[in-house]
């Protein structure tokens, strides 16, 4: 209803406006400087100078030495066929409190191509950040991703990396461990905690040049409150765009019934530190995964039949997370990593209340051929296969509507809910060829019937039965929506559903089907293919063999020209027709089809990108999956996880191993680390799907305890995108002087909205930006006012500019 309406009076704007071009007016200077301080005064609380202070922690011994850089001492790691650790104590006796925000400020040169990896162990963030060429995330990990190597501009000064964290109460020592019950949370914050820096191998990285840091400083906050980044929402009824997270590896740290093993006593403090982050860099919406892989993650169900529910202290984590949250402004998501509720009762005698645990779905081939040895598997990651839901069973429905009713309804009036993020794993919403599904199917379609025999030998009865089968997952997302809309009474309520279930991005392929994977985009391929050249001979038969086969790349010209991004997200594999095993992937993890939700209100299948330039750049992606009004992006970063010998039983006894595909060789401990560019940056991905698309919703899915740094580019990109109205936008040609600057235009009854988007890696200056509409012209940024709609401003990489024009016709309700 809400939307209908601002539909309605923005076509009345119109004419009420009369939204043409202004007649040429004065260019007016509207500078904005980049806000250098966004946690207000500080104090310092603790410096080490790492170039004259030895490190009380080294990995391997002598990782580390000291060397001039741009003219100055600093602490240096090498680059080697060995991964590197370095650490330091700080904040030891100088009256550290837990709870209080402060900030962590690492010094380093921005001279040549590194990534850094920081752990801070007093709040266990982990952190990477890349420099130049330098491709950032492992190239050798547990999962795989298309890599990208670009000549970022480096400023050739000394700089620092800076971040905001809360003190937790209790900390890990240099090592962090993956089980809870095994954490040796032996440091308070009298101890002070430990900083790690840390860098990948050589061959996982060959373009960077290794660590380098001057000074690590530890300050506090003064002004705690004044931390929430200002937003100027667009005013009501215009509905907003939200920025959230969720996090998969950070749980552990207030998972443990021992309050001694637990970053704080209480773990709602631990959220509420994660909401003092999100208010920050101005995340308007506060994201938490109920479900991983189907197990509760911190929801009372109220029934073991149904569904179990997580481990103290956990129980009900999730009514607490949605009443601090309440009252600290923020919305609520929650996310579900759905394939049918796991619980106890799978029998007839309790009425099949655990849907997932029954494994309704049957593979093409189940019970005929085998896939790594079982009939019944549809992907050879067996431990994926133990649950699953089927998409066209009416059960199903049944089953998410029991679980919207126990995590959003029931907490209605808590907080403002935006709706449910839904997201398949492999195998847990898979393509089902039960006998069940296919008389649906047959009952659906009389006048197309067909058999299980017709669906294995007739590529034709499967199209036919693919496209029912969409329908009917595109029907249960529909009803869904309709389901949570009445339960809030709120016909603005969303359902996101991500379609791609992997933890990187989607890897880029040369076609959708079977080809080749793409290791790399660069802009300079001559020196990856020298480089991997050297490889050849080398006396280590994984770099000769293995690695030197990684790096071959394509030009991001090369990429969007063979549309290597879509052909990775709608990736299919063909279904064998010989041969005893048969894998059935695409059946297993089915491709999204956005084109069925184009004209679907409340339904957005979610538009993988990553911080990749590459997975940003396809202006015909973002179109394709496109509701009315633009998109909902989900932000994949790889996970690089590193088992790192932690402990693997609740004996806290056994290790897991460490195996050649662990990208930090256990020095640092169990650790999952994402990695950022550095410096402006850090949302240049962010920036250019603002200008190659429309992104109404962003939702990262984060590798451990979510933190970023480059805290003023985070906050300014997202406090712009937020003054946007999550509405249609076009491009406005030839608005700007500088074709690298973009500008999109957002025409509503409360005024014309518009971004100016400096797409390039170098800053643009000077660049005169010409606005549509009439009436007064707001800086949405700075509050000011603006006596022009030609505009002239400097613009650093990846910076988005907002403004308004008009908004000042006063309608009979009250709206402006």
């Amino acid at each position: 209803m809400k939307r209908n309406l601002v539909q309605c009076l923005a076509g009345c704007a119109l004419a009420l406006l009369a939204a043409t071009d202004a007649p040429a007016q004065a260019v007016v200077d509207a500078p904005l400087p980049l806000e250098t301080q966004p946690f207000g005064a500080l104090t310092l609380v603790d410096e080490i100078d790492t170039a004259v202070a030895a490190p009380t922690f080294e990995s391997p011994s002598g990782a580390s030495g000291v060397a001039s850089r741009l003219g100055r001492n600093a602490r240096v790691m090498a680059m080697s066929p060995d991964s590197k650790a370095f650490g330091y104590r700080i904040g030891a006796g100088r009256g550290l409190v837990a709870g209080r925000a402060y900030v962590l400020d690492v010094e380093y040169p921005d001279d040549v191509p590194r990534t850094i990896f920081v752990a801070n162990r007093g709040a266990d963030f982990v952190r990477g950040f890349a420099t130049g060429r330098s491709v950032g995330d492992a190239r050798r990990q547990f999962t795989r991703s298309t890599l990208e190597s670009l000549n970022y501009p480096q400023s050739q000064t000394w700089t620092s990396y800076r971040s905001l964290f809360v003190l937790h109460e209790r900390f890990s020592t240099l090592k962090a461990e993956r089980n809870a019950v095994c954490a040796n949370r032996n440091l308070v914050p009298a101890n002070g905690f430990d900083v790690v820096i840390f860098q990948n191998k050589q061959w996982d990285d060959p373009a960077g040049s290794g660590a380098a840091i001057g000074k690590i400083r530890l300050y506090e906050v003064t002004n705690a409150a004044a931390l929430p980044a200002p937003v100027e929402y667009p005013p009501a009824p215009l509905p907003r765009r939200h920025l959230f997270w969720r996090e998969e590896m950070a749980d552990e740290a207030v998972s443990s019934n021992n309050a001694a093993q637990r970053a704080f006593a209480q773990p709602i403090d631990w959220f509420a530190a994660k909401m003092t982050l999100a208010k920050f860099y101005g995340f308007n919406t506060f994201g938490k995964d109920l479900m991983e892989w189907g197990h509760n993650q911190g929801f009372d169900g109220g029934d073991a039949q149904w569904i179990w529910n997580a481990q103290p202290p956990l129980v009900d984590i999730w009514t607490q997370i949605v009443a601090r949250a309440g009252a600290a402004g923020l919305s609520v998501l929650p996310y579900f990593e759905y394939g049918g509720s796991v619980g106890a009762c799978t029998g007839a005698s309790c009425g099949y209340r655990s849907l997932g645990a029954q494994r309704r779905t049957k593979k093409l081939w189940d019970g005929v051929y085998t896939t790594c040895g079982n009939t019944s598997y549809y992907t050879c990651v067996w431990w994926t296969e133990n649950v699953s839901a089927d998409v066209t069973d009416p059960d199903t429905l049944v089953d998410l509507q029991h679980l919207v009713d126990k995590t959003v309804i029931a907490h209605r009036d808590v907080a403002d809910f935006v709706g449910v993020w839904l997201r398949t794993r492999q195998t847990k919403l898979p393509v089902s060829f039960s006998p069940a599904a296919l008389a649906r199917y047959n009952a659906d379609r009389p006048a197309q019937p067909r058999t299980i025999a017709q669906l294995r030998s007739d590529e034709a009865s499967r199209a036919s039965y693919y496209d029912w089968w969409y329908g009917e997952r595109r029907d249960l997302l529909v009803n869904l929506r309709d389901y949570v809309r009445a339960g809030l009474g709120d016909n603005d309520a969303q359902i996101h559903f991500t379609a791609y279930p992997g933890e990187p991005v989607p890897p880029a392929y040369t076609t959708p089907g079977e080809a080749n994977l793409t290791n790399l985009v660069t802009d300079d391929v001559t020196w990856w293919n020298t480089y991997a050249a050297t490889l050849n001979g080398n006396p280590d038969p994984d770099v000769a063999n293995w690695y030197r086969w990684q790096w071959g790349g394509f030009t991001p010209a090369q990429m969007l020209s063979q549309r290597q991004h879509y052909n990775g997200v709608f990736k299919t594999w063909p279904i064998a027709t010989t041969g005893t095993e048969r894998a059935e992937e695409t059946h297993g993890t089915p491709p999204p089809d956005p084109a069925r939700y184009a004209t679907t209100d409340g339904v957005a299948m979610t538009l993988p990108v990553g911080t990749s330039l590459y997975t940003v750049d396809d202006a015909q992606l973002f179109a394709e999956f496109s509701n009315a009004d633009g998109q909902t992006l989900t932000h994949y970063y790889p996970l690089n996880e590193d088992n790192g010998q932690s402990f693997e039983d609740n004996a806290c006894t056994t290790h897991y191993a460490v195996s050649a595909t662990e990208p930090f060789q256990g020095r640092v401990g169990y650790i999952a680390v994402a990695v950022d560019r550095a410096g402006p940056y850090v949302t240049m991905a962010e920036a250019r799907a603002l200008a190659n698309g429309n992104p109404l919703n962003i939702g990262y899915l984060e590798s451990s305890s979510f933190s970023r740094g480059e805290p003023a580019y985070v906050r300014r990109y997202n406090r712009a995108l937020l003054t946007l109205p999550a509405l249609a936008a076009t491009t406005r040609a030839g608005a700007a002087s500088d074709a690298a600057v973009v500008v999109r235009e957002i025409a509503t009854a409360q005024g014309n909205y518009y971004a100016a988007i400096n797409t390039a890696l170098t800053t643009r200056s000077a660049v005169t930006v010409t606005l549509g509409g009439t009436g007064a012209v707001r800086d949405l940024l700075s509050g000011a006012a603006l006596a022009s709609t030609r505009l002239r401003f400097d613009l650093y990489p990846g910076e988005v500019r907002t403004f308004r024009v008009g908004g000042d016709v006063i309608f009979a309700n009250g709206f402006q």
